[in-house]
């Protein structure tokens, strides 16, 4: 994923881990990211590769949120979720 959009993301977000999170993207936007996502998932699926998309960790749960009911195929992790040494090859980003 985009920093940019990562980053749109975050400032989106109101709410606390006790009170819960309220994301202020518009529809159109929520949208936009899941075809951006649907279309980068396509790709990989059709390379016979397992499609990940990686993410800020401050936001992983947000987008997995996004994308599980248009998306169930699509793992999303973070950063902080790679082994120490694992070797990534990017092959598209979700803008």
């Amino acid at each position: 994923m985009s920093p940019r959009l990562e980053q749109k993301i975050k400032d989106t977000l109101q709410g606390d881990l006790s009170q819960g999170w309220q994301l202020g993207l518009s529809p159109a936007d929520v949208q936009g990211v899941i075809k951006s996502a649907a279309a980068v998932a396509e790709q990989m699926a059709m390379a016979g590769i397992t499609p990940i998309l990686l993410v800020h960790p401050d936001v992983r749960f947000v987008v997995r949120k996004i994308l599980e009911g248009s998306l169930p195929q699509l793992f999303v992790i973070s950063y902080n979720e790679i082994a120490p040494g694992a070797q990534l090859k990017s092959l598209g980003t979700v803008e």
